[in-house]
C-alpha cells in the first residue's frame, strides 16, 4: 500500500481500507507444557484450550513427539492436532470459530486478548 498513512492511532489507511496491527503474545511462561514455543495465533489457542482442557493436552504432546516425525514441529501442528482429534466434525474452515462457541475456551483468550491489550485492537470499530 504505497499510499497508506500511519495515524497516531497506529492505524494504516489507504483510501477506504483501515488496518490494524495485532500482535498475538500472551502473559503465559515461555515455556507453558503442551503449547508451541514460538508466540504466535496458534500458541494462544492451544494455551486457552490446555487451560480449559488439561487432560488432553498431554494427548496433543505425545501425538506430536511419536515417531515418525516428519520435521519440525511447528505452531499449526499444535493447534491442528486439537482439530483433527476434537473438533474434525467442524473442518479446518470453522475450527477458529468453534473456539469461541466453548465458553471455557472463548473465557481463556479473551483473558490471554485482554491481558496483553489486544482484545481492545481485535474488537475496535475503525473510522474508514
Amino acid at each position: 500500500m504505497p499510499d497508506a498513512v500511519v495515524g497516531t492511532d497506529g492505524v494504516f489507511r489507504s483510501k477506504n481500507l483501515s488496518i490494524r496491527r495485532v500482535i498475538w503474545t500472551a502473559s503465559d511462561p515461555a515455556e507453558t507444557p503442551h503449547v508451541p514455543t514460538k508466540q504466535t495465533l496458534e500458541w494462544l489457542i492451544c494455551a486457552a484450550l490446555c487451560e480449559a482442557y488439561p487432560d488432553r493436552a498431554a494427548s496433543v504432546t505425545r501425538w506430536l513427539t511419536d515417531p515418525p516425525q516428519h520435521g519440525a514441529v511447528l505452531p499449526k501442528n499444535h493447534a491442528l492436532s486439537w482439530l483433527a482429534k476434537w473438533y474434525a466434525e467442524h473442518g479446518p474452515d470453522d475450527f477458529f470459530k468453534e473456539l469461541w462457541r466453548e465458553e471455557r475456551v472463548a473465557a481463556g483468550l479473551r483473558a490471554r486478548l485482554d491481558a496483553t491489550g489486544a482484545w481492545t485492537q481485535v474488537t475496535s470499530t475503525l473510522d474508514p
